[in-house]
Order: C-alpha cells, then structure tokens, then sequence
C-alpha cells in the first residue's frame, strides 16, 4: 500500500494537478493510501487556503 505523499505523487504525475480534499477522502475510503498521520497531527499543522479555492467551493 501506498504511503499519502506516494500517492499524492502518482496522482500529480497522472493528473497534472494537486488532488482535492475530496479526491484524498475518496483515495483514503478505496484504501489506495495508508493514513499515517493522528487527528491530533492532521489538526495541529496550520493549512493553506488560497484566495482561488476559496471562490472554487463556493461558486461551483
């Protein structure tokens, strides 16, 4: 099985782009990666949100 940062890797070679948070959630239910990290390290790390996927959520 593959670690999150293969798989994120394999995903950005294929696709050209960075997975959203729902094609991880997604890779994570179908176990296509193992899920390393704690809820307390997933929460304690700050998270980057730009300006771009801020407008992409809300005017889908």
């Amino acid at each position: 099985m593959a670690t999150k940062e293969e798989w994120k890797d394999y995903f950005e070679l294929t696709h050209k782009r960075t997975p959203t948070l729902e094609e991880y959630s997604e890779a994570l239910k179908n176990n296509e990666f193992q899920n390393e990290e704690t809820v307390e390290e997933a929460f304690s790390s700050p998270v980057e949100i730009s300006p771009q996927k801020v407008r992409r959520f809300f005017f889908k």
